[in-house]
């Protein structure tokens, strides 16, 4: 039941998942933090999206977005994280962490099938992590080239 989580909540990980996961639970957190490693804010997502999320999260304003931050160590009641910008290690407050990181195509395994069948496409996830718009466009343009 997402409704309990009301206090504090660190998301670490600032890509499609952390940063929709951020816009949905700002409506309910009273503070909602992303920790992310990049230096940049909403990487890897495109930038009409990423444009438009910044508009929610300033509309929104509980939502921040703390870039060039690798998470190191989660406690009861706070996160700490190294600031890569000046390599200080700093606390952020928070009731809840959640964790929406580490997602990763696996080409070797993709690549593995093949020759199974007479034609093989990579699509989705298997080529590149996005969203399911991307990988239904994707899909399309396949479909229409055959």
């Amino acid at each position: 039941d997402l409704k309990r989580l009301s206090g504090k909540v660190t998301i670490i990980g600032g890509g499609m998942v952390g940063s929709e996961m951020a816009l949905g639970l700002s409506d309910i957190a009273e503070e909602v933090n992303i920790v992310d490693l990049s230096p940049k804010k909403f990487a890897g997502i495109n930038m009409p999206y990423a444009g438009a999320l910044e508009v929610k999260y300033e509309e929104k304003g509980n939502i921040r977005y703390i870039t060039s931050a690798k998470a190191e160590a989660i406690y009861d009641k706070e996160i700490v994280y190294m600031d890569l910008k000046d390599g200080k290690r700093k606390e952020l407050e928070s009731d809840y962490v959640i964790i929406a990181i580490g997602t990763r195509s696996n080409r070797e395994l993709a690549n593995s099938f093949y020759g199974i069948c007479q034609k093989t496409y990579i699509l989705g996830d298997c080529n590149r992590l996005y969203n399911v718009k991307g990988a239904v466009n994707d899909a399309y343009y396949l479909c229409m080239s055959l």
